[in-house]
């Protein structure tokens, strides 16, 4: 599984950040820091995420820009969305095809292998 403490080294965007979640979302990670680095190297910009983390299944990513005008806050905040919307068909645990399922009272993104392994062992 990748470690996902290695999105710090790849992108100085996540260096400060505190990640807690699976390792299945590590891609749509690495595609967020990717796409997040492309726009503010285009517009000069230094943005930082300070928290990523799983809720109700979905994809929570705490980001800050201070040197941002408000459309350009926007764009930012619109990579961000398209990122969340994936999240909700990704398996949080290996990163297969997943969709959203409770198990033990808590919503979790999960493929149906990782599911029933959830289920069995929660």
């Amino acid at each position: 599984m990748p470690d996902l403490e290695n999105l710090k080294t790849l992108f100085p965007i996540f260096r400060d950040a505190e990640i807690g979640c699976q390792p299945g979302w590590y891609d749509l990670l690495v595609d967020l820091g990717l796409d997040l680095s492309i726009y503010a190297e285009r517009h000069n910009l230094t943005p930082t995420i300070s928290l990523v983390r799983s809720k109700f299944g979905e994809l929570r990513v705490w980001i800050r820009c201070p040197d941002a005008t408000d459309r350009q806050w926007e764009a930012i905040q619109d990579i961000e969305a398209q990122h969340y919307a994936i999240s909700k068909t990704v398996c949080e645990q290996c990163g297969r095809k997943g969709r959203r399922v409770t198990v033990d009272g808590a919503i979790f993104t999960l493929c149906k292998a990782c599911h029933h392994l959830k289920r069995c062992n929660p």
